[in-house]
């Protein structure tokens, strides 16, 4: 793709999306924060400061190589978001990792596996994952890990901040932040239809945009079938 697809047309209708994926709770201090492993940093800067702001004691970090950070980073998610944690001052001891899930459901397993095995269960969590998945990833935590109490926050960036993050800085184009968006829209929708997380309403204006943005061709990051 090149710069003549970003118009404003396409800026509205990614912004859309990203709107509707935004779930943002208010904050309580919880026991343990959740971190899903995804190509953006932003998380483990945010899972960070929630410790440090004395939000939550401990901090896990769910990631291994995913779609995207296959091909961009030589360690799992989590290991590189710990690092970004530890660079920020949070202490080794109070990070649990887990190295090895590939997707959301596997986030889930892993980390419900892992603090069982950790003697925690019944703690209470704030998840933390980037603006354009909330919606998704809070309803597969509905199906997947029901007797979970968590509530949600995100990196406090805006779209046009991470239009710029992404233009600037990468490590992912914007037409791919697009793409991404787009097949979290279409997970959404099929994932429901499966029962792999709970159905949730698509508003007629997020399904246009979303109908127009892969007219467009933003499709790279669509499941087949």
């Amino acid at each position: 793709m090149s710069d003549s697809t970003l118009d404003g047309a396409v800026l509205a209708d990614a912004k859309t999306l990203f709107s509707y994926e935004r779930v943002d709770d208010s904050l309580e201090r919880r026991e343990i924060a959740i971190g899903f492993g995804n190509h953006s940093e932003y998380v483990a800067r945010r899972a960070a400061e929630l410790y440090l702001d004395g939000w939550v004691q401990k901090v896990l970090f769910t990631g291994g190589f995913g779609r995207i950070t296959k091909g961009i980073w030589n360690v799992p998610e989590a290991e590189q978001f710990a690092r970004i944690a530890q660079g920020l001052g949070v202490p080794e001891r109070d990070i649990l990792l887990d190295v090895t899930a590939t997707n959301t459901g596997e986030n889930i397993a892993h980390s419900r596996r892992l603090l069982a095995g950790a003697g925690m269960t019944g703690v209470r969590a704030i998840v933390v994952e980037v603006p354009f998945r909330g919606r998704r990833t809070r309803s597969a935590l509905e199906v997947q890990w029901p007797e979970l109490d968590f509530i949600m926050t995100s990196p406090t960036l805006s779209f046009e901040e991470f239009v710029a993050v992404y233009g600037n800085e990468g490590p992912i184009t914007v037409e791919e932040f697009f793409s991404v968006l787009v097949g979290d829209i279409q997970r959404i929708v099929e994932y429901g239809r499966r029962g792999w997380q709970t159905p949730q309403d698509v508003p007629a204006d997020v399904t246009a945009a979303f109908e127009r943005l892969v007219e467009r061709g933003f499709t790279s990051q669509m499941i087949n079938g």
